[in-house]
């Protein structure tokens, strides 16, 4: 009589191995989910990071052309101020009794008087 016993062992070992394969299947579906979320919460990050990159980068743009302006501002006037200036006195020339005149305690006794 043993072989009419062989389906209903069989039965049992497929159910048994459906049953673990719904389990498995239904930790896969919720491990999936898992990383799915986990993969939005990086996603997030990287989209968050991103604008404050490219943020960065236009506040330092402004600033690098605000920057380029005064360079310039400073180049047509200052520098261009100096440079005449110096042309004008280049080629004076100072006795060298009159050069200890001028020292800068002089100037500042002159300038400013007790």
């Amino acid at each position: 009589m043993p072989l009419p016993l062989i389906p209903i062992i069989l039965g049992a070992l497929a159910v048994g191995t459906a049953t673990g394969g719904v389990i498995k299947g239904t930790k896969a579906i919720k491990d999936n989910n898992k990383a799915n979320d986990v993969n939005e919460r990086a996603q997030d990050i990287f989209n968050s990071a991103k604008r404050k990159l490219e943020n960065a980068r236009t506040v330092t743009g402004k600033s690098l052309k605000t920057f380029g302006k005064k360079k310039v501002e400073c180049c047509a006037s200052t520098v261009k101020t100096f440079l005449k200036l110096y042309n004008q006195i280049k080629n004076i020339e100072l006795a060298e009794g009159k050069l200890n005149e001028l020292s800068s305690s002089q100037i500042f006794t002159a300038n400013n008087p007790p």
